[in-house]
């Protein structure tokens, strides 16, 4: 008995250390999942949880953490004042009107309170570019705009070396035509942006009224104090540090978020992922389409080719079929960054860069699937070959109507490694393309934060996004994984 309870012991420790660990390989993703769920000014802080955190509701006193009330230097209590529309926290949440609902712009995105600023009473867009309209149709750039506008923009270049100053010049049409506005307004180059040929002329100094979830304009009114975080002061508005006369004290001091009751409720920011995925400056479809379109593509070549050369090396008899499988199997100890300079200088010179065929050529061929299929080939039954030659089959046909059918667990396991291989794959994208419409999502995320202003909370939805296609694949082919471990440890 003494033993039993001893192994019993052993084994409890054992599946208890084993869960613990797992748990612990699991709480970075689950910091990524809760991270995706908080608004940008909660990233850093304390709470684990996704929550709000506010000063109180319109008209409240501020108050200490033990409930006293705050004065102002003139010994009135300090009132609180959310604004309209409502702004809270980072620069980067989104607004929300009295009732507490989320305002949306036209495209449905959440509107981040940086974006939003106060033109005749009116809260309106501040950073919402607007396609010029000509004849009610956006106006598209060409190629003759495009180098009649270029023209505009070397003159000032030249002008601003000899400190001089070009007055603004109204915007002309290829056809020499000046550019207006609805109202008869002449553009100038002030107020226009432009990219690509094909895309829209932006007006850049459009300011649209904000509307709320009923349509109406929205009185704006600044909220009063803001908070930013428990470390930082309490402002007065966007400038000004709050001053607040504290109880027990004659004179007035600084007012930090640590200092002030806050009322905090549980809530989920599920807006991140409407805005990554509907966001036009962040084109997060155009980066996953390219992901897959990548990824299935290297699965298929890599499938093709590494079963291919599988059944050559497997099946077929030929003279030193050993001494090249081996020198294939040499090249897995190569390290990858070895033959990263050379493999660029190849596709620089087929003038394959920042193209599909950059991106998935190298990559369809692979020592270590042909291994795998070799392996698995190797322990299939010859019988089956022998009658379909006998037959009148010929090599070519038994290979895809006999090897292939009976080869699917092996090729449903390399494909799976393959795809999660090319989808989170980011050193050779990065070096291989530049132009933003080749971008894959692993390198997309690379510059995600520099586009958005660091914001993390935006970051991590993004990576949650990117992580689900792997998870779907691991949920649904984990025994594929198990039996492509074991097809590693075969010997032919």
């Amino acid at each position: 008995m003494a033993k039993v309870a001893q192994t019993t012991a052993i084994h409890s420790l054992s599946h208890g250390l084993l869960v613990l660990f797992g748990f612990t390989t699991l709480v970075p993703f689950l910091w990524m999942v809760l991270t995706s769920l908080k608004s940008e000014n909660e990233v850093f802080q304390s709470h684990v949880w996704p929550q709000e955190v506010r000063l109180g509701n319109e008209g409240d006193l501020l108050k200490t953490r033990d409930g006293q009330p705050l004065r102002d230097a003139q010994g009135e209590p300090i009132r609180i004042t959310l604004g309209n529309p409502v702004i809270l926290g980072a620069p980067g949440d989104p607004i929300r009107d009295q009732q507490g609902r989320l305002i949306y712009d036209p495209e449905g995105q959440p509107i981040p309170g940086k974006n939003v600023e106060e033109r005749g009473g009116l809260a309106v867009y501040k950073n919402r570019w607007n396609p010029v309209l000509v004849d009610g149709a956006p106006l598209l750039l060409t190629e003759a705009l495009r180098d009649k506008w270029q023209q505009r923009l070397v003159q000032q270049r030249q002008n601003w070396r000899t400190a001089e100053q070009l007055p603004p010049a109204s915007v002309e049409l290829a056809d020499g035509t000046p550019l207006l506005r609805a109202n008869g307004e002449a553009y100038t180059y002030r107020d226009i942006s432009w990219d690509r040929v094909g895309d829209p002329v932006l007006d850049v100094q459009a300011k649209e009224p904000i509307l709320d979830a009923d349509g109406n304009t929205i009185p704006f009114r600044s909220a009063f104090p803001v908070l930013r975080s428990d470390n930082d002061p309490l402002m007065r508005d966007g400038v000004n540090v709050l001053y607040a006369r504290f109880p027990g004290e004659d004179q007035p001091r600084i007012a930090y978020g640590s200092d002030v009751l806050q009322i905090s409720e549980p809530r989920f920011m599920w807006s991140n992922y409407i805005r990554v995925l509907r966001d036009k400056d962040i084109k997060f479809s155009l980066y996953g389409w390219n992901s897959l379109f990548v990824a299935v593509c290297v699965m298929v070549g890599q499938v093709v080719t590494s079963a291919m050369a599988g059944f050559a090396f497997a099946r077929l008899e030929w003279r030193y079929r050993d001494a090249v499988f081996l020198l294939y199997l040499a090249t897995l100890m190569v390290p990858g960054i070895v033959t990263l300079l050379p493999n660029y200088v190849i596709l620089k010179s087929l003038g394959w860069l920042d193209s599909f065929q950059a991106l998935i050529i190298p990559a369809m061929f692979t020592a270590f699937g042909t291994f795998m299929m070799r392996q698995f080939m190797t322990g299939l039954p010859r019988g089956l070959e022998e009658a379909a030659e006998i037959d009148g089959a010929n090599l070519w046909k038994t290979f895809w109507t006999i090897v292939m059918p009976l080869s699917k667990p092996a090729l449903i396991t390399l494909s799976i490694f393959s795809f999660m291989g090319t989808w989170q794959s980011f050193t050779w994208p990065l070096i291989v393309t530049h132009s933003e419409h080749m971008r894959v999502l692993p390198v997309a995320l690379r510059y995600f934060d520099s586009s958005q202003g660091t914001n993390y909370s935006l970051l991590m939805t993004g990576s949650v996004l990117m992580m689900l296609p792997m998870i779907v694949l691991f949920v649904f082919g984990q025994r594929f994984f198990v039996r492509g471990i074991q097809l590693g440890a075969l010997k032919g």
